[in-house]
């Protein structure tokens, strides 16, 4: 998994500024909330299972926007398997929504998905520490 992140921490990086999480992209900025809301996530994850705490943040409405983070992660898998090709704008349309891939793929209860969600979640948590974070 080290050598995974050390690969995933630089795509990370520009996955956060892609699904435009910085509050301001040139000072490097990003809301606090951010933080939380990926460790919130992961504790979702534990709690309800991958897809309902996938489907929580996707449908959250108000401060910080938490499906950024589900979208985050859906475009970090594919840009680590199809490079940079894939684009945000991709992320717009519902299959790429990371409840859909999830349900499309039948990977809702497969081990090795959760582990690969959990990698990506720790590569853009790691990631967002290399932004200056500003209260909200």
């Amino acid at each position: 998994m080290k050598s995974q992140l050390t690969t995933l921490i630089p795509m990370a990086i520009q996955v956060i500024e892609d699904v435009n999480i910085p509050s301001n992209k040139q000072k490097r900025e990003v809301p606090s909330v951010y933080n939380g809301y990926v460790s919130s996530l992961g504790a979702g994850i534990v709690q309800a299972g991958l897809l309902p705490a996938v489907i929580f943040f996707e449908n959250s409405e108000g401060e910080g926007q938490k499906y950024k983070v589900t979208q985050a992660i859906r475009l970090l898998m594919e840009r680590e398997t199809k490079g940079e090709k894939f684009t945000p704008s991709d992320l717009s349309t519902d299959n790429y929504r990371l409840s859909a891939y999830i349900l499309d793929e039948r990977v809702q209860n497969d081990a090795r998905f959760l582990r690969k969600v959990s990698t990506m979640a720790v590569a853009i948590k790691i990631a967002l520490r290399t932004f200056k974070k500003i209260e909200s």
